[in-house]
């Protein structure tokens, strides 16, 4: 929908994604931040946001989250891992490309696919260790990379600066219940993602027809379950009936019939 511009967070959102973009066609560096900064500008201004009084606090909870693992439902436990651990492969895949393909010149190494897979394999342990939800790198990274952040400096750089969020919930919270803070960055990000979209083999419907459908899917029905599904059960779908089942891989048959 494309929303009512009458509304505050619709045109909060416009307001930061067109700062974006007009800086991006610049050229300055930190143009995706500069969007974002503009939104809370003004929604301070018109008082649609309002800070917490007190916007830091000493974290607290890790106690009750660390190490507090269940068994009681073992039963779910293989369906669990499928599922996490296909959304968590193909978001930290899409991750790497979009990053080491950026603009279409690669800026990363080929090599370092591995370690973005190791990494965020750990990571994601770790998280479920400590009680969060899964914890995965994000094609949303392509942002970053785009503005020059493309080493592992500019990753522990990062890092340093969201620690210290750990004591901010309160004034982190008060933002992200204004969600047109985040939305200008993820529309801006979604078109560096769609630069990267490349109709290879346009000829065989087999190929470019389930890749259509997985992108038009995905948002269409607001779930990246359902269009992996859909993209999977076409690819599978037409290959066989265009002659060429022999070359389907056989974990596409097993995800056939569980989708």
């Amino acid at each position: 929908m494309l929303g009512d511009f009458s509304e505050p967070a619709v045109f909060l959102t416009v307001l930061g994604f067109l700062v974006s973009l007009a800086l991006w066609v610049w050229r300055i560096k930190g143009a995706l931040f500069f969007g974002m900064l503009a939104s809370v500008t003004a929604a301070l201004i018109e008082g649609f946001l309002v800070l917490p009084a007190a916007p830091f606090a000493i974290p607290e909870g890790l106690d009750q989250t660390a190490m507090q693992l269940r068994f009681s439902h073992l039963d779910m436990l293989g369906t669990v891992m499928m599922t996490v651990f296909f959304v968590l492969f193909f978001d930290v895949l899409g991750a790497v490309h979009s990053v080491r393909c950026l603009r279409g010149k690669p800026v990363l190494p080929a090599q370092t696919e591995r370690s973005v897979l190791l990494c965020s394999a750990l990571s994601g342990c770790l998280g479920a260790l400590l009680g969060t939800g899964a914890v995965s790198c994000r094609p949303e990274s392509a942002a970053g990379a785009a503005d020059g952040g493309r080493s592992g400096a500019a990753a522990c750089f990062a890092a340093c600066f969201l620690l210290p969020l750990l004591f901010c919930a309160p004034l982190m919270k008060s933002l992200a219940d204004m969600p047109s803070v985040m939305a200008s960055v993820l529309l801006f990000t979604g078109l560096l993602l769609l630069r990267e979209v490349h109709m290879t083999g346009k000829e065989d419907v087999t190929e470019c027809f389930p890749m259509l459908t997985d992108l038009v899917m995905n948002p269409l029905s607001y779930s990246i379950a359902a269009g992996f599904g859909c993209g999977v059960l076409l690819h599978v779908f037409l290959k066989l009936f265009s002659g060429q089942g022999k070359n389907i891989h056989p974990l596409l048959y097993v995800l056939s019939v569980l989708f």
